[in-house]
């Protein structure tokens, strides 16, 4: 058995359909330039490990600015850092940028079960005081944190609820 001849080149071509057949046109053109010698090889290695040398440093770069962005996600507008509030169990109320200030706040009684009434983002929610961390907003506000249910009309939300942080109040 013969080994068959290897071509080297682009392929391109056409298919029509005339009285049920397939009529097929193809035509071969060779590719503009092989890599024969070491020498070229040696060239084409370099220019690809200087692309990858430069891809990595982008990459770097993208990543360094990125990193400040990142982390201002954890800290309010007035500098506070949800970084440092966890809940009940121990677990963080903010894994990005899901800690909101509220607007304003209320401390109240509904249906016989303490509550905390929240406005967010424009948005009345209620809470139920099992959700308060014990310590206090360092920056005078009330904050929710917990992720937004979207509702089928895409304008309201419910909470998801992970932690309320309220601000230090007289007794």
């Amino acid at each position: 058995m013969s080994a068959m001849p290897t071509y080297h080149g682009i392929v391109s071509g056409r298919s029509a359909q005339r009285d049920g057949l397939y009529m097929v046109s193809m035509e071969f053109r060779p590719a503009r330039a092989r890599i024969s010698t070491p020498e070229q090889v040696g060239l084409v290695n370099a220019f690809l490990d200087g692309v990858t040398v430069l891809v990595l440093r982008i990459s770097f770069l993208a990543l360094m600015l990125l990193a400040p962005a990142s982390a201002s996600g954890h800290v309010n507008d007035r500098g506070m850092d949800y970084r440092s509030y966890k809940d009940g169990a121990g677990i963080p109320c903010c894994s990005k940028n899901d800690c909101h200030p509220a607007e304003e706040f209320r401390e109240t009684v509904e249906n016989g079960r303490e509550v905390v009434r929240m406005l967010v983002d424009g948005i009345w929610i209620t809470v139920s005081r099992i959700f308060v961390i014990g310590e206090l907003a360092t920056d005078g506000r009330a904050h929710w944190c917990g992720i937004k249910l979207l509702t089928n009309d895409r304008k309201s939300w419910r909470p998801g609820t992970r932690c309320v942080i309220l601000p230090p109040r007289s007794i």
